[in-house]
């Protein structure tokens, strides 16, 4: 309990220090996306085909998908999720698979949460992804570009990123 509130209170001071000194520093590519990331929490990732979803609305075939999951000793290790036992009490990485996605250039990142997560902002504040996009009212300091739909609103949000992508001539 208490090593779980200190690696909260850790990650909640990076994702500041993150915020005050990237923000300045951001700048956003004009090449075309050629592969896709995915952050959400398991609940969406269940509930939505999100892999699906960016193949058959964007056209792009090279996507991979990370979910949030609360930790259970009795399910196994997925390399599709990641838990808060993947950080260490100071918030950072220990599981390479996830620092390996977080590591990785991606061209789009889409942030697939519509509320405030300490985990997810703080993976997407780590990303070396060109592009940023995510829920309007999560947080503007973390996206390129923000979408403000529902989440249950899953075609309207990738019809809206694929037009807002399509004028940036990204696609």
């Amino acid at each position: 309990m208490i090593s779980s509130k200190l690696k909260h209170h850790f990650i909640q001071k990076k994702i500041q220090k993150l915020l005050t000194n990237t923000t300045d520093l951001r700048s956003v590519g004009n090449s075309k996306i050629r592969n896709v990331g995915i952050l959400t929490k398991e609940k969406y990732y269940r509930e939505f085909s999100l892999e699906e979803m960016v193949t058959d609305r964007l056209e792009l075939k090279n996507s991979k998908l990370y979910s949030f999951k609360n930790f259970n000793k009795s399910e196994e290790k997925s390399y599709k999720h990641f838990s808060e036992k993947d950080f260490n009490w100071r918030g950072e990485i220990i599981d390479s698979s996830l620092k390996s996605f977080v590591e990785e250039p991606i061209d789009l990142l889409i942030c697939f949460y519509p509320k405030q997560h300490s985990y997810l902002e703080y993976l997407t504040l780590l990303s070396n992804a060109s592009f940023k996009v995510g829920f309007a009212g999560v947080n503007s300091n973390l996206f390129d570009m923000e979408i403000s739909v529902d989440i249950s609103q899953t075609d309207e949000f990738f019809t809206e990123l694929k037009k807002y992508l399509s004028i940036l001539q990204k696609l």
